[in-house]
């Protein structure tokens, strides 16, 4: 299976392959609305296919640090989940990580304006792209994330939100369905059922080979920084 490395290959690969548009015309400034086009269909089959995937393989880490006495912090952009599926770890001093437990935003945020307690954080909440911490920080303590990732924009380019998609699903997957929605677009009645079928079989395939539940704290990965931080649960 060819290694499809960035959404404007796809693009390509769907117009050569698909629309038999000799290779060197595939950039031509007259393909642009087709790329366009082909780009929202690409856009359209990864956020709808997105949320199939399993959680451990949707989740994307981060880190940074709070400022003292600010309860608000914005999160890295992909942010998805609002619940309690994140995890989210601060370290008070030197090298040893604190998880942090999820609370209703409700009532972190009525702690934060009654309570006022300064400190070392100990419950967070997520809300409208902000984690809310409580007590409220005495320290810029470090602070990390794990949380469920959005589904990626994707752009005519390399790789173009394109890595975010593991190597199989970009043939199996993404490639599979635009081509079936290319036929729907063209009213190729005939020959869409097969194309759609080779779609569905490789949904099939990506939700059977990932499915693994959501990911134990054993499972999830070091976190680098100034020092290697490892929370303490679950991990070797």
């Amino acid at each position: 299976m060819a290694n499809i490395t960035g959404t404007d290959e796809l693009i390509s690969k769907v117009l050569i392959e698909h629309h038999q548009i000799a290779d060197t015309k595939v950039i031509d400034a007259t393909r642009v609305p087709m790329r366009v086009r082909i780009l929202g269909n690409l856009q359209e089959v990864s956020d709808e296919n997105w949320g199939l995937r399993d959680f451990g393989f949707r989740y994307i880490d981060a880190n940074g640090l709070l400022t003292p006495g600010d309860p608000q912090v914005v999160l890295p952009t992909g942010w998805e989940n609002e619940g309690r599926d994140g995890l989210v770890w601060i370290v008070p001093s030197g090298t040893d990580a604190q998880p942090l437990v999820w609370r209703p935003l409700r009532e972190v945020k009525r702690d934060v304006v009654l309570g006022q307690e300064v400190g070392i954080p100990s419950k967070y909440s997520v809300g409208a792209g902000e984690l809310w911490v409580y007590p409220i920080p005495s320290a810029a303590f470090p602070i990390f994330y794990f949380y469920l990732g959005l589904p990626p924009v994707l752009t005519d380019e390399s790789p173009g939100g394109l890595d975010l998609w593991p190597v199989p699903w970009r043939q199996l997957v993404l490639y599979a369905g635009v081509v079936a929605q290319e036929m729907i677009d063209k009213g190729d009645q005939a020959s869409w059922p097969l194309q759609n079928r080779k779609f569905e079989r490789g949904i099939f395939s990506m939700c059977a080979r990932e499915a693994q539940g959501r990911p134990e704290p054993s499972f999830l990965p070091r976190f680098g920084g100034a020092a290697e931080v490892v929370p303490e649960f679950g991990f070797e």
